[in-house]
């Protein structure tokens, strides 16, 4: 039987708490003491094996603070609320409900403990079980523990609750901080992050922690970030999509980043520069990378075939973008796709990597060079994609791509020279990922600054050849 702990019960609803015909504040201060304990952003392992809670294979530490931030975000916590009024009214949350009881868990003055309480000890759902105390006992049992009260438990709650000794919420909040609910929040979890039921083993595990202090956001996050989730997804922009929908409801291409700018000085998080380097070092970027070469250059996406061969290449860093570039221009494709003349091929090769048209004195050059066969197109197009023009190009796309806006005259010139001394274009692209203005620019919040750097790599592909 669940022990009572001595909630306070006040009828003085107000604020949200009127709508749902509970006082808010006293059913937070319940649970919000079994809040306090384990802190956020460090998750904890999923045990698949024993009671240590230690697996083989861990997913990559940089993904445990993304985690955290993803199920701690708004639209997780607007998520969290949908959830939970169509699993306990039977009914969608209204777009008012989930906004406002996002903006109250997002801010702290609730938690996941109180909107079950009010949700389950609130006038809706007394209604819907035909408000008798009986019927609200059973129905609060099956709601929160999935089974029906013992007939023992009937006979100590049903006259406790008809006599108005103990109110909907003080024993709704009692049966959530209990060891059923605990274990059904566990399997509920599992079920929803890794699509199997917790072992006995986990069970006993998280519903330990759980009624210790553990937040339900820390657990979502140690499975989300566990190497069990991480081994059913590619590589981590395909792990982020995933956490992304799973945390907040919504496919990660449907949402933009927002670009609310905080003017006050941030500092910017250790994780953000290793996550920006796995963005833009990644299968999904190069393959960007080269397809957009290929519709650019040849006129067509490259084959699956071509991507098996050049994705690896610039990954291991055997093929630059660069040379990339300078290989399919000099290709024969790119030669048919410009017209098949020279004139025409030195016209695009000159539009491609620099932006404009080459000079009538440039066109006459290597026209005349290429008829006499003094030089190659492959070394034209190496000698041209290696340019000032070229990399000051470069530059423009990643600050455009990163930062949206314009370098200035001494951030181009700056890094031209470093382009030209030997930085790549993923080099300044991770630079500026994970740069301060940028973090800044959307709102210095993780999730919103993964959400736009997922866009400029997987999503979009960055290249420098726009």
């Amino acid at each position: 039987m669940v022990e009572l702990a001595n909630f306070n019960t006040d009828s003085d609803d107000h604020g949200y708490g009127r709508v749902l015909g509970v006082n808010i504040s006293s059913v937070a201060a319940a649970s919000e003491a079994r809040a306090d304990g384990l802190a956020l952003g460090a998750p904890l392992p999923v045990d698949r094996s024993d009671e240590t809670g230690q697996v083989s294979d861990p997913a990559p530490s940089n993904l445990d603070a993304l985690a955290s931030a993803l199920v701690t975000s708004t639209p997780a916590y607007a998520r969290l609320a949908s959830a939970d009024y169509q699993l306990y009214l039977n009914r969608p949350a209204s777009a008012t409900d989930a906004s406002n009881w996002a903006a109250l868990l997002a801010s702290g003055k609730a938690n996941d403990d109180t909107l079950v309480t009010l949700l389950v000890g609130g006038q809706e759902f007394a209604k819907d079980v035909k408000g008798t105390a009986n019927n609200f006992v059973v129905g609060a049992y099956e709601a929160l523990d999935g089974r029906e009260p013992t007939p023992a438990e009937l006979a100590y709650y049903v006259p406790l609750v008809s006599s108005g000794k103990l109110s909907h919420t003080a024993l709704t909040s009692a049966l959530d901080a209990g060891t059923e609910h605990r274990q059904v929040e566990v399997q509920m979890d599992y079920l929803y992050v890794l699509g199997r039921h917790a072992t006995a083993a986990e069970q006993r595990y998280w519903a330990t922690a759980l009624s210790s202090g553990l937040t339900n956001e820390s657990l979502l996050a140690s499975l989300l970030s566990s190497g069990e989730f991480y081994a059913k997804h590619s590589s981590e922009t395909d792990w982020f999509a995933a956490a992304y929908q799973l945390a907040t409801g919504q496919p990660v291409g449907s949402v933009k980043a927002s670009t609310s700018h905080t003017t006050s000085p941030v500092a910017v998080p250790a994780v953000i520069a290793p996550l920006a380097t796995l963005l833009v070092r990644s299968n999904a970027y190069y393959n960007n990378v080269v397809n957009t070469d290929f519709i650019n250059y040849d006129g067509h996406s490259a084959t699956p075939a071509e991507l098996a061969y050049y994705t690896p290449m610039l990954l291991s860093g055997a093929l630059s973008d660069d040379q990339l570039a300078a290989t399919l221009l000099a290709g024969p494709e790119a030669y048919a796709h410009d017209g098949g003349s020279n004139k025409g091929w030195v016209d695009a090769l000159y539009k491609e990597l620099d932006g404009r048209l080459p000079s009538a004195a440039e066109e006459s050059y290597y026209v005349q060079a290429l008829v006499k066969g003094t030089i190659s197109r492959a070394v034209i197009a190496a000698a041209l994609s290696r340019g000032t023009e070229r990399e000051a190009l470069q530059v423009a796309t990643a600050y455009q791509s990163a930062l949206g806006r314009k370098p200035t005259a001494a951030e181009s010139s700056y890094f031209v020279t470093a382009l030209q001394g030997g930085l790549t274009f993923e080099q300044l692209l991770i630079a500026l990922l994970s740069s301060a203005e940028d973090y800044r620019d959307h709102n210095a919040s993780p999730v919103n600054w993964f959400l736009q750097a997922y866009e400029v790599t997987a999503l979009a592909g960055t290249d420098g050849d726009d």
